[in-house]
């Protein structure tokens, strides 16, 4: 009975960690490559989706960020300083 219940225990830590996993790995994105100054070309590293974004930040070519994370600048909206 004891031993039902350990590996119950077990089993649901183990899906716990890998949907913990499954959500948190697809909100990376690595930088591919800086296009021009400020303007970057990303890909998600799960599923392999791809965007250009325009920012202040300075980022890392092979670095992974989270796009939220990120203070993109609105090509469509610029706000001039």
């Amino acid at each position: 009975m004891i031993k039902n219940k350990i590996i119950i225990y077990i089993i649901y830590t183990i899906a716990l960690g890998m949907f913990l996993f499954a959500i948190s790995s697809c909100k990376n994105w690595e930088v591919v490559q800086e296009l021009d100054v400020h303007i970057y070309h990303l890909q998600n590293t799960r599923s392999k989706k791809v965007e250009v974004i325009v920012t202040k930040d300075v980022l890392n070519v092979g670095k992974s960020y989270r796009l939220k994370s990120i203070k993109q600048i609105d090509i469509n909206n610029p706000v001039i300083e």
